[in-house]
This record gives structure tokens, C-alpha cells and sequence, in this order.
């Protein structure tokens, strides 16, 4: 069941990435999946429980690579275990548990990590740092992050950056007067 619910998370993170909406169902029989066979590496509940996992992400693939940029994220396994999609998984959880600030700065040390040939996920990632910036009260630079996340979404066409980037959308329509927020929602409205 453990092997599954990681397939079935890769076979919904790639639906979700080319924007179909059954990736809600694979998404969900993946975390049905993991919680049966009680994989805490999936799936956890409280902060202190998602902590505890997070530094055991941390741990387990500090002892593969200890670079300061991953060189690509070579074959299946690679991919997904990596400092840096761990760092990413963990900008995206605090911001899930509340934490806006915290998250900002783990999804910055994700991008300074994240190797430039992967733009479609670099993408993404600056989508989720836009997001975090504008949880966190930094309305100007979540604009300004978006924008840089649209162009890189525009150009890889990921429709999950495209819903990252809606979501900041919503947040900037609250706070009209931020510098950056009206050129950001503009562009995105424009985008196809």
C-alpha cells in the first residue's frame, strides 16, 4: 500500500500539473493509501507530528547529498527526494499549519536550491513563495514574486502554478493599494 499511494501521489501531482480535475481523486485514494498502511512519511496531523517529519525528511536525504544546489533531480527516486523538494514540501506545510512567515523563508531557500533547467518546477515554487509572501502581510513583494511566477507558468503552461497564481490573485484583490498588485492582476487576468 505504501508503494501505491506514492505512485498514486506521482499519477495525481502530474494530473494536477496538466490541469485535470480527476487529480482530486488520485490525490485522495494516495492519502486513503498511506493512512491504511500507517506511512507517517506520507501522511501526519499535528504541527509538532508534521515537525517531527519534516527533520526526518531533512535527515534521511542529508545523507544522499549535501550540495548546495541539487544537480536535477535525476530518475523517479531522485526527484522526490531531494534537500530541496523536501525544503519545498516543507515551505508548503507551514503555510497549510498557519505559519505564513516561516513559510516564506523555507520556499526562499527552496529557490536558491532549485536547479534552473527545472523550470516548470521553479515555476511553481515561486508561485508558492508569492502565496506565502502574501499570507505573511508582504503584499508588494507577493506581487512581485507573481509576476515572476506567471511568466515562468506562461511559459512551462502548468496549471498548478496557474491555480498558486489565482489563489495569490484572490489574496492581492484584498489589498488594491499594494504597490505591484494591480500590474500583478492585470497580467494574470490576461493570461490564457
Amino acid at each position: 500500500m505504501r508503494v501505491e499511494s506514492r505512485w498514486e501521489m506521482l499519477v495525481a501531482w502530474l494530473a494536477d500539473d496538466a490541469g485535470n480535475r480527476q487529480a482530486g481523486a488520485s490525490m485522495n485514494r494516495a492519502r486513503a493509501l498511506a493512512t491504511e498502511a500507517d506511512d507517517q512519511l506520507m501522511v501526519t496531523g499535528e504541527a509538532a507530528d508534521c515537525q517531527e517529519d519534516l527533520e526526518t525528511a531533512h535527515e534521511l536525504v542529508g545523507q544522499r547529498h549535501d550540495g548546495i544546489i541539487d544537480p536535477g533531480f535525476e530518475g523517479l527516486g531522485g526527484h522526490y527526494a531531494t534537500q530541496t523538494t523536501v525544503l519545498a514540501g516543507e515551505a508548503r506545510c507551514w503555510l497549510w499549519l498557519g505559519q505564513p512567515r516561516t513559510a516564506v523563508d523555507v520556499a526562499q531557500r527552496a529557490l536558491a536550491r532549485w536547479p534552473a533547467t527545472r523550470r516548470r518546477g521553479r515555476g511553481l515554487q515561486r508561485a508558492g513563495l508569492a502565496v506565502a509572501c502574501a499570507a505573511a502581510g508582504e503584499p508588494d513583494r507577493a506581487a512581485y514574486e507573481g509576476l515572476r511566477a506567471l511568466a515562468l507558468a506562461r511559459a512551462t503552461g502548468s496549471a498548478r502554478a496557474m491555480r498558486e497564481l489565482r489563489r495569490l490573485d484572490h489574496r492581492l484583490a484584498v489589498t488594491p493599494q499594494a504597490q505591484g498588485a494591480e500590474e500583478f492582476r492585470e497580467a494574470f487576468a490576461a493570461a490564457p
